[in-house]
């Protein structure tokens, strides 16, 4: 997996501290309303609360921003945050997070939404090597809430996708990477980076 990306390893490093940085990070000034200025802080002083390093063998690439509220690292949220904290750059490296994520793209492109934060395993990964399907299932508006598990996709006006896919439909996710990669460039200007990835 990852054979897109070239960084392949994570190199330990010492993690981003708010205390230290602070001083640097960009400082508002909000005359209307004064007391948005501490909700602006502590909004920071969370994010380096949730900067993470990777466990052993997850297969992981680079420190991240982590939502923290299950144990995956996940790509919506990654994306969100990493644009939080292009305003912060080159102090803070959210965009950085994504990395991970590239790192288990396979070789058809597919990247999982999900990733399990201790392990490095990808959610909804097409084990079964079946054709495209939902692990979860879906229901429409007239039926009555009932999971029904491994649902196939029916595709109208094209074919299925084969070979079968590396991912379940459950773990497929927007194309958030390229929004998140934009915006990064967009604000610091970093062409190497957008040329990497």
């Amino acid at each position: 997996m990852g054979t897109h990306f070239a960084h392949k390893t994570y190199e330990p490093k010492t993690l981003a501290q708010f205390a230290k940085l602070r001083s640097r990070l960009p400082s508002p000034i909000y005359v209307d309303n004064p007391l948005f200025v501490p909700v602006y802080w502590k909004a920071w002083e969370l994010a380096f609360h949730n900067f993470r390093e990777p466990a052993p063998n997850t297969g992981f690439v680079s420190q991240f921003i982590d939502a923290a509220f299950n144990q995956y690292i996940l790509l919506w949220d990654s994306c969100l945050m990493s644009m939080f904290c292009n305003y912060a750059y080159p102090l803070v490296h959210g965009i950085s997070s994504l990395d991970n994520f590239y790192a288990k793209q396979h070789e058809d492109g597919e990247i999982s939404r999900a990733i399990v934060r201790a392990t490095g395993a990808e959610y909804g990964v097409n084990h079964e090597d079946k054709p495209l399907y939902s692990r979860a299932g879906w229901f429409g508006y007239d039926e009555p809430l009932k999971y029904d598990r491994n649902v196939p996709v029916i595709c109208r006006g094209r074919a299925v996708p084969y070979p079968n896919l590396q991912l379940t439909l459950d773990a497929l996710d927007h194309p958030l990477l390229a929004w998140a990669e934009l915006e990064h460039y967009s604000v610091t200007g970093d062409k190497d980076r957008l040329g990497r990835v």
